[in-house]
């Protein structure tokens, strides 16, 4: 099989979070980027109101289609019936939006069932209820079988939501995932590196040791950065948030390129705030 061959950046940015002013809106309309628009579900969900609704994104997504590389159905979380209903309308209203296959409490039989369905009708669909869980047994489980029974028993092609890690990645070999990992790095006070010659993400939090910052030397060499200033713990310090984040960007978008030439495309799953970093990211590292 080819390796995916694409110079663009995957992002994956929210409907619900979506205003007039994006950051670097240009830098996607010119399809520097493969854009995957979510549709807002889950800020509909934990807001307990309809911040999106169906009408307005429905519109949105037409008006701008020509340049969105997928788009999400607009998910009722708990709801499969509203889900579906929402799903219909968006394709009688000429579009194709992707599916989510959310996870339920339904039999293995019946679930199978379901899964089944969905793949019948559509290339391409999208699995949840895994995101920051598969650090647990039972998680994981349940996203290796639904990924096997998916690739044993159909032909549709599947995207992980919430899933930025190496290994299941390379292991289940999904057409594409996403993950919130450059800004959760940022939360939480890390930066991460990308190592090249291991293929991993080398991440910092706090304080970088000298024997960690000899080991891994080469590595942030390549960030153009001055090695003494990210011994500094005032280098964690909210004050130099932009500049880790331009970092951290950069490290996950080197790992989107390995993935790439694994058939994998990973999107940056970023707030919409993010895009102004991004744009001082291509343009710092000449990309």
């Amino acid at each position: 099989m080819m390796a995916l061959q694409s110079d663009k950046f995957q992002i994956l940015l929210s409907y619900a979070l979506w205003n007039n002013s994006v950051p670097n809106l240009d830098i996607i309309k010119n399809k520097r980027v493969d854009l995957f628009l979510d549709s807002g579900a889950f800020t509909n969900f934990t807001q307990g109101k309809e911040v999106v609704t169906l009408d307005d994104y429905i519109h949105f997504v037409k008006e701008n289609k020509n340049w969105i590389w997928n788009y999400m159905n607009l998910d009722v979380i708990g709801d499969a019936e509203k889900s579906d209903y929402n799903f219909e309308v968006m394709k009688a209203a000429g579009l194709n939006p992707v599916p989510v296959f959310t996870r339920s409490d339904l039999s293995p039989k019946e679930r199978a069932k379901e899964l089944l369905k969905l793949c019948a009708n559509n290339k391409f669909i999208a699995i949840g209820g895994v995101a920051n869980r598969l650090k647990k047994t039972e998680d994981r489980k349940y996203l290796y079988d639904t990924a096997r029974f998916i690739r044993k028993h159909t032909k549709t092609k599947f995207h992980i939501l919430g899933c930025g890690s190496m290994d299941v990645l390379k292991d289940i070999q999904p057409y594409s995932a996403d993950s919130s990992s450059p800004s959760s790095h940022n939360a939480f006070g890390q930066i991460a590196f990308w190592d090249q010659r291991r293929k991993q993400i080398v991440a910092f939090k706090k304080i970088i040791k000298p024997h960690n910052l000899e080991k891994h030397r080469r590595t942030i060499q390549q960030y153009r950065i001055n090695i003494d200033w990210i011994l500094n713990p005032k280098f964690f310090s909210p004050a130099n948030h932009d500049q880790r984040s331009l970092i951290n960007l950069y490290t996950f978008f080197r790992m989107q390129k390995y993935l790439l030439k694994n058939n994998i495309r990973y999107f940056q799953a970023l707030p919409v705030s993010y895009m102004e970093r991004f744009g001082e990211m291509v343009k710092h590292y000449g990309l």
